[in-house]
């Protein structure tokens, strides 16, 4: 789609939010900062700054690698050998590409890896946000508020803006270049009339760096989720409080973590609770919860900062243990609440087993960075959507894996030979054309207690919920209700749905527990033979359907060839429809 075309989408929806692309020759300027970066764009539009920075690393890798040849068949015509690493150049310029973007068109055209990680900016706290470089090119008719929000809130190393060229008389942000210690550098300055979207704006590209970092021996954690000193100047703005930066230095805050994870516990049940007793969406109560959570905590604090100090001194209590603390319960708030749309949500929940929430979950590590808000809600449940389809294929082969074992799986009839007890030894990993009994021994989701009673509160693998995941994805409907065993030995039974066409209500399992460990679970035959059928289709295992009946045992086989290619396979349209941000 044309810059133009998309500005006409843009502008019918209402979502031209002064959309101007940055050119390349603004950003040629910025290309020789960038080394391994992490990178929040802010107003991303279509991520053409990763783009450009992609497309410098790929050229200047080539020219690289061009000359590293010509060099290699000069030696050669020589008689000399020339030895050259083809992995030893680095040129990563981007290390991770967080945005933050309002127009859900061009979120929905975000690349996979760009996370998203906020998208009303003035609704938006950067100060949690740690990354190296900032990128902006804001709208300018509001230049001078998100250039003074970024300078006073943000949590870089570098900044690089496009703003018009007159900020430079803009005496708040001189000031708080002063305030923050930052250092610029005008970088060139440049116009729109050549570019995608024509504009008589003039601008600079500023680079602003904070002095600290030019210090060859101050030593950057990467780890501080942080900065103290920007957290420093925005505490004492907010609570009206100055301190000097020894006695910042000279006092720590020690979190009492089981106390922390005794209050997790209690306040995620009462969450859990009022997400079933509520006929409002999901997305709307937790953010009205998480506005009340975060409204008393700031109200609790400052009347806590309006005692005398001498008040203060008394309980043991200063500035600096306030502002730890504060830190620690903005960032445990957040998790807790994005923690309940990761496993609350059916959007998510449902077609994803608990080991693929956990990795897209790790590669969203930096969740606590975005505010907690319905239309980022809405962005997650999006950035999902477009990855999770890369998923639904592998997590059906690991639970393959996972229930693979000498006991639970009967050979294809062309390798019959290697499954003979006294020739065969089974490691799940290398064993090739098999398909899974429908009688399996699993790990049990449930162990003992010291008095020998069921714990009912482990749920250490997931196995039952993986179960139900796989099932939905290959076209079962387990019920809502999966009553639970009440002691070992108790043999539960889990049914489908009931079908309206056949008036009936099938078996999807059966599955009893036990105190050493496992569970014995009996599954619906047709739900083995479409597990074994795709797994065996995504393996090479088989490639037609004709394939079933020529290699599985005849109980596998029979009727099993309407599960070819059954695998869910599509998630985003459904996420869109499904999540109510009303």
């Amino acid at each position: 789609m044309s810059i133009g075309q998309l500005v006409l989408n843009l502008k019918e929806n209402k979502e031209d939010f002064e959309f101007y692309p940055t050119t390349d020759e603004m950003l040629r300027v910025i290309a020789p900062y960038m080394e391994h970066e992490t990178v929040l764009d802010i107003g991303c539009g279509t991520c053409k700054f990763k783009k450009y920075m992609d497309k410098k690393r790929d050229d200047e890798y080539k020219f690289y690698e061009a000359e590293q040849k010509r060099k290699e068949k000069e030696a050669e015509a020589n008689g000399e050998r020339y030895y050259w690493n083809k992995g030893s150049y680095d040129f990563q310029k981007i290390n991770k590409y967080f945005v933050m973007e309002k127009s859900r068109i061009l979120l929905q055209q975000l690349d996979d890896d760009a996370i998203c990680i906020g998208t009303d900016f003035h609704e938006s706290v950067l100060i949690d946000k740690k990354v190296s470089t900032i990128f902006c090119n804001p709208p300018y008719s509001e230049f001078k508020v998100w250039t003074k929000k970024i300078l006073s809130e943000g949590n870089y190393k570098q900044a690089f803006l496009v703003i018009p060229q007159r900020w430079k008389d803009d005496t708040e942000i001189m000031n708080l270049l002063k305030a923050f210690k930052t250092d610029y550098t005008i970088l060139g300055s440049f116009d729109f009339l050549e570019a995608d979207r024509v504009a008589r704006a003039k601008v600079d590209v500023v680079r602003f760096q904070k002095q600290k970092f030019k210090d060859r021996y101050y030593r950057y954690n990467a780890q501080e989720d942080i900065d103290s000193d920007t957290f420093n100047v925005w505490f004492n703005q907010a609570f009206g409080i100055e301190q000097t930066e020894k006695e910042m230095k000279d006092e720590k805050y020690e979190s009492d973590s089981d106390r922390s994870k005794r209050y997790n516990e209690n306040k995620t049940q009462t969450i859990k609770n009022a997400l079933v007793s509520s006929d409002e969406s999901k997305a709307s109560i937790l953010v009205r919860l998480y506005n009340q959570e975060y409204e008393k905590l700031m109200n609790n604090l400052k009347a806590i900062m309006a005692l005398d100090e001498d008040v203060l001194a008394d309980f043991n209590l200063s500035v600096a243990l306030i502002k730890s603390a504060l830190k620690e319960k903005m960032k445990n708030l957040k998790i807790l609440y994005w923690d309940m749309v990761w496993n609350e949500f059916e959007e998510i929940t449902n077609r994803l087993t608990y080991a693929t929430r956990k990795l897209l979950k790790e590669q969203f590590q930096e969740l606590y960075y975005m505010d907690f808000t319905i239309e980022n809600i809405y962005a997650l449940v999006l950035y999902v959507g477009k990855n999770a389809n890369r998923y639904f294929d592998s997590q059906l082969v690991d639970f393959f894996r996972n229930l693979s074992s000498n006991e639970n799986v009967k050979p294809y009839k062309s390798n019959q030979k290697l499954f003979d007890k006294d020739s065969y030894r089974y490691y799940k990993e290398e064993a090739k054309n098999y398909v899974l009994d429908y009688r399996i021994i699993a790990s049990s989701p449930f162990r003992a207690r010291w008095s020998g009673e069921m714990d009912r509160s482990y749920h250490h693998n997931q196995t039952l919920e993986d179960i139900f995941v796989i099932a939905r994805n290959l076209g079962f409907a387990p019920c809502d209700h999966r009553p639970e065993p009440n002691y070992f030995g108790e043999k539960v039974q889990v049914f489908q749905k009931f079908n309206q066409e056949t008036k009936e209500q099938p078996l999807l399992m059966d599955y009893v527990c036990y105190k050493n460990g496992n569970m014995h679970i009996r599954f619906n035959k047709e739900f083995m033979k479409a597990l074994n059928v795709e797994v065996g289709r995504l393996l090479g295992w088989i490639h037609k359907k004709e394939d079933i009946a020529t290699e599985f045992p005849e109980e596998m086989a029979k009727g099993a060839e309407k599960y070819f290619k059954q695998n869910y396979s599509c998630i985003l349209n459904n996420t869109i429809k499904l999540l109510c941000v009303s």
